[in-house]
């Protein structure tokens, strides 16, 4: 993508939903790191993921947010955590940015949690993640 105020492209990937989980919640760590791999394959610099992601147990009620949302982007990351790793072959920022909705649909509960985080060259959050119950706007800034 063009960014005209940076006067230079960035390079984005954009995925959505189970793209994160590449196959069937499979334990494998090769097959749930697909998605990471390819960004750093493609030397992108930024991955936008949009997602509708939900608590997988029915009738789920939060007891502690600030877990459930710690959990929720933990979980996220370790699926992209080669791009971490990437570091020593590509030293540029890479940032992630997780676009998750909210809210309750029947009896599932989706986990809301939105969040950007730096992690390359150094694993951070930028700006505090959005709850699992509130619609937010996260509020970052990225430096390339």
């Amino acid at each position: 993508m063009f960014f005209p105020r940076l006067q230079r492209e960035i390079r984005c990937g954009i995925a959505i939903c189970m793209d994160i989980n590449w196959k069937d919640f499979e334990p494998s760590l090769s097959e749930t790191r697909k998605l990471a791999d390819f960004q750093v394959a493609n030397r992108t610099q930024m991955l936008i993921w949009l997602t509708a992601w939900c608590n997988p147990e029915p009738h789920y009620q939060c007891q502690d947010e600030s877990r459930d949302t710690c959990e929720t982007n933990n979980y996220w990351v370790d699926r992209l955590f080669p791009i971490a790793l990437s570091k020593h072959q590509n030293p540029e920022p890479f940032y992630y940015v997780a676009c998750n909705r909210i809210g309750t649909e029947k009896t599932i509960l989706f986990l809301g949690s939105s969040v950007v985080v730096k992690l390359r060259p150094q694993l951070s959050y930028v700006g505090q993640p959005a709850s699992l119950k509130s619609q937010e706007v996260v509020r970052a800034t990225l430096n390339f």
